[in-house]
């Protein structure tokens, strides 16, 4: 039987490459945060933050979509598990990861409250 926990092990990083990551990433989280404002305040819609995370952006592409759903104004956190629940989004599921049908579906159910 073979040792699983060492197949791909994780190449060490210099110093450099350790702070141009912590960079990126902290780059990333105010990105997220500042998108996160801009959907609460009506200036970005989901259809948007969805163009946004085609485009590349990986700001959008890494937010999960509990949390795009509870931006939007007058969603909070049970609004947002019932409507995950309703289209069968698991609460893991990042924005690049939803499939066209559940992107659809979920757009119908957040902007229809929009208007």
């Amino acid at each position: 039987m073979t040792d699983k926990t060492n197949r791909h092990p994780i190449p060490p990083l210099t110093d450099d490459q350790r702070r141009a990551a912590l960079a990126k990433a902290s780059r990333i989280r105010a990105e997220r945060m500042q998108l996160k404002r801009d959907l609460k305040q009506g200036l970005v819609t989901a259809r948007q933050a969805f163009e946004m995370s085609d485009g590349g952006m990986e700001a959008a592409s890494g937010m999960r979509v509990e949390q795009l759903i509870m931006a939007l104004p007058d969603h909070g956190k049970a609004k947002a598990a019932a409507i995950m629940r309703k289209l069968d989004i698991i609460p893991s599921r990042r924005l690049r990861g939803v499939g066209v049908r559940q992107r659809l579906a979920l757009l119908e159910c957040v902007e229809g409250a929009e208007r």
